[in-house]
């Protein structure tokens, strides 16, 4: 009778290891697919992987992709061939650059590209006027191209931990932008342009060279939190009686500024972010160390999805998300 149910166990394997063979190798990956809030997601974060399987390229059906924290130098042009993904989770790699053919992915809404060597952005990413949260932090960047003033949707820009010395250009375009992450730069000041980014909430701009404010940082009234630490600021502007007619404009009093705030590690504030994956809503931070340092107000963890963020650090990421309108 045992000597049956083994008989029986060896021919079992052999039939899966028949089925395993017939399998293409673009199948076997395919297996490892879910399906979440109606998206084809697919992760192949922590695999080692040096180079991305060519067979992954024929999975033009997914939606989201993770291929987070491997050690990837190089995207190859066939990214363009996952002309549906809304979500592409690229952070802790080794990228150089990003292939040209980044922007023919036109219903991206997400893209992390954090703690990679980037030293520039293709001008073609401007063409993924879908996006919604950009993270680019912990990289080698000095700039934005121009074109990336198309993206007017987008919500979320960290170009956190760069070496940017001035705002690009491209950023006051942004006009949905609520969340703006410049710390750790070499910004030596903020341009009157700043007022019009009109929805911004969130701007954190610690640890950099920053001498004074413009006065038009009192234009942006829906600012919840204002970040300044670590910089050599020696005073912030007033609001006149004659700027405040209309009773609209909010005055430094009003913002996280010096001298108004608590000490490192006790912001009152729209932040009460905390690790990696935990950031909650605006008006929840906390300090330097505490909210947003790359990874922690945007990166993968507790992320919702496209059209349904509920805060910087509240956003997409592979696998643990919401559908759009959930």
């Amino acid at each position: 009778m045992g000597g049956a149910a083994c008989k029986e166990e060896v021919k079992e394997e052999k039939r899966s290891s028949s089925r395993e063979d017939s399998l293409t190798s673009a199948d076997r990956i395919r297996r490892y697919t879910v399906k979440q809030f109606g998206y084809n997601v697919l992760s192949l974060s922590r695999r080692g992987l040096k180079d991305v399987p060519d067979e992954l390229w024929e999975l033009q059906e997914l939606d989201k992709l993770n291929l987070s924290l491997n050690s990837l130098k190089v995207l190859p042009p066939q990214l363009s061939l996952l002309s549906n993904l809304v979500v592409l989770n690229l952070w802790g790699n080794q990228l150089g650059s990003l292939p040209a053919e980044i922007g023919q992915l036109t219903r991206l809404r997400v893209l992390f590209a954090y703690r990679n060597r980037l030293t520039e952005v293709p001008e073609e990413l401007g063409a993924c006027t879908q996006l919604e949260v950009l993270s680019l932090a912990n990289n080698q960047l000095t700039s934005l191209p121009a074109s990336l003033s198309n993206l007017t949707r987008l919500r979320k820009l960290n170009l956190s931990h760069n070496q940017v010395a001035h705002i690009p250009g491209c950023v006051y375009n942004m006009k949905a932008l609520v969340f703006l992450h410049l710390a750790y730069n070499r910004l030596e000041n903020l341009a009157e342009n700043i007022q019009a980014l009109v929805e911004l909430k969130i701007l954190i701009v610690e640890g950099n060279s920053l001498h004074s404010l413009p006065k038009a940082l009192c234009c942006l009234t829906r600012l919840e939190l204002l970040n300044l630490d670590f910089n050599d600021i020696k005073d912030v502007p007033q609001v006149t009686d004659d700027d405040d007619d209309d009773g609209n404009s909010t005055s430094p009093g009003n913002y996280t500024s010096p001298g108004n705030h608590t000490s490192p590690g006790n912001h009152t504030s729209p932040g009460n972010s905390t690790s990696p994956g935990n950031s909650t809503s605006p008006g929840n931070h906390t300090s330097p160390g505490n909210h947003t340092s790359p990874g922690n107000s945007i990166s993968p963890g507790n992320h919702t999805s496209p059209g349904n963020h509920t805060s910087p650090g509240n956003h997409i990421s592979p696998g643990n998300h919401t559908s759009p309108g959930n």
